[in-house]
């Protein structure tokens, strides 16, 4: 019997991904961060295909109007995406939104801590 030793650039058996054959590369994570201090963050989508968006959020403590905005323009258009008055406690919006590969990303809060997130394809 065969042993396989794992790192995380190989996928293992059962995974399967639409270009794995064509394209062996590894997924990289990135991800945007905004909170009050810091209230925008900007990025560009790279890789070499779509990426999935999720978002991971929390409004501050005691924030009156917590917001987050999310805006992705290619040279296909803009997409925003906002969301206002959540309730309290943490959040994850998962492949809410995809981008492809050089996209512009903005993430803009207002009394909210965020974390936008997604993996890149490299080779």
């Amino acid at each position: 019997m065969p042993w396989w030793m794992w790192y995380p650039a190989w996928p293992a058996p059962w995974h399967t991904h639409e270009h794995e054959h064509e394209h062996p590369g590894s997924h990289v994570p990135e991800e945007l961060t905004a909170n009050s201090t810091t209230t925008t963050a900007n990025a560009v989508a790279g890789g070499a295909e779509q990426v999935h968006l999720s978002l991971e959020y929390e409004a501050d403590s005691g924030a009156s109007s917590p917001g987050i905005t999310v805006t992705i323009t290619d040279s296909s258009g803009t997409a925003v995406w906002n969301l206002t008055g959540f309730p309290a406690g943490y959040h994850v919006k998962r492949d809410f939104a995809r981008a492809e590969p050089g996209a512009q990303l903005k993430l803009e809060v207002a009394g909210t801590t965020a974390h936008l997130r997604w993996f890149e394809l490299v080779f």
